[in-house]
């Protein structure tokens, strides 16, 4: 069994058929049941029935990380009696695997599971990692633990069926790596923006999840480096507060990197040609810029991240593309910023 405060580069496995290589796997181990989490608008799961008859479909989307549904997703495992030898598959997108994940940790204090993802977003970012979460209302991630997956299956082959709404979704996390990482994945990501092109995809996604392992490694734990992956999340997950969830989260992301990087050009950090680099490249992955609806309110969710120190906010700040810096201001100053960049959106 993985050491859950490990994460290794053989958890990650691509596979080109879910029945044949998820089946192996299984069969492999002598697990006492098996139990697939999934959500009914998810397409490819036509071989659930092959793996098992205990099947749990969760909420859409962000409401599948309630409490209620951890409940729920709790109570069904002790009505079919899972004991800890089970093995939980989360198969579905980011909330999905943070769903699983969060409910595998608790349960009879933790059992195994393994990630399955369906969406780019999860391909690229949310499944690999070992973060789990729960939301309280409006408020995102706020109970979570960490806590790593047996294995992750990544199926390239559905790419051509994943809708572009949901490639788009999963472009702002690309997005982010490519600030992160350097100008030369910027430049792939515009290529493929240009063209289209699965394979040139294909080799984005890959450099994005060894970067993430690279920087997990060090930190499972957050309390140091990995907190650069958090870049534009902040006001990102603000984002997606104050719209109830109407703005997505790879949509709030690119809006949260914007505002970032408009920030840190603000506060002289990064220089106007860098921050206009980034910008361009922003402004092709939305159809406008968020626009805040209440500064007050807003200010409000962002006091909920979990970067904050001391009552200040914590921002992954740009100085270059490929070098970050988390950064904490107080609530006035961000407020005071939050007026500036509402009057240069609206220039």
């Amino acid at each position: 069994m993985l050491n859950k405060d490990k994460i290794s580069k053989e958890q990650l496995i691509e596979i080109g058929d879910y029945e044949n290589d998820i089946n192996r796997y299984i069969q492999s181990h002598s697990f006492s049941k098996i139990v697939i989490f999934s959500q009914k608008n998810i397409k490819n799961s036509r071989w659930f029935k092959s793996v098992t008859k205990n099947i749990m479909y969760l909420k859409n989307g962000e409401d599948s990380k309630d409490l209620s549904s951890i409940i729920e997703s709790i109570n069904f495992l002790t009505m079919i009696d899972a004991d800890r030898q089970a093995l939980l598959i989360a198969f579905g997108g980011g909330s999905v695997t943070d769903h699983v994940g969060f409910v595998a940790s608790i349960y009879k204090r933790g059992i195994k599971y393994i990630n399955v993802p369906t969406t780019l977003i999860g391909m690229v970012d949310a499944s690999i990692g070992g973060k789990t979460a729960a939301n309280i209302n409006l408020i995102k991630n706020q109970i979570g633990t960490f806590y790593q997956p047996e294995k992750i299956f990544i199926n390239f082959n559905i790419l051509d069926e994943i809708p572009m709404h949901l490639i788009n979704d999963g472009i702002g996390e690309i997005y982010k790596y490519a600030i992160l990482i350097g100008p030369e994945l910027l430049k792939k990501l515009n290529k493929y923006l240009d063209l289209r092109n699965k394979n040139d995809l294909i080799r984005i996604v890959r450099i994005c999840y060894n970067y993430k392992y690279e920087v997990v490694k060090d930190d499972i734990r957050d309390n140091g480096i990995r907190k650069i992956l958090n870049l534009g999340h902040t006001f990102g997950h603000a984002i997606e507060s104050e719209s109830q969830n109407k703005v997505k989260h790879g949509e709030a992301v690119i809006n949260g990197i914007l505002m970032s990087s408009y920030f840190s050009f603000q506060e002289g950090i990064i220089k106007q040609k860098v921050f206009k680099s980034i910008e361009e490249t922003g402004l092709r992955l939305v159809k406008e810029r968020y626009k805040i609806k209440n500064i007050e309110d807003y200010t409000k969710f962002m006091l909920n991240d979990k970067k904050n120190k001391s009552d200040k906010i914590g921002i992954v700040m740009i100085k270059n593309i490929g070098n970050v810096k988390l950064k904490f201001y107080s609530i006035n100053n961000i407020k005071i910023f939050l007026e500036n960049y509402y009057e240069y959106i609206n220039h």
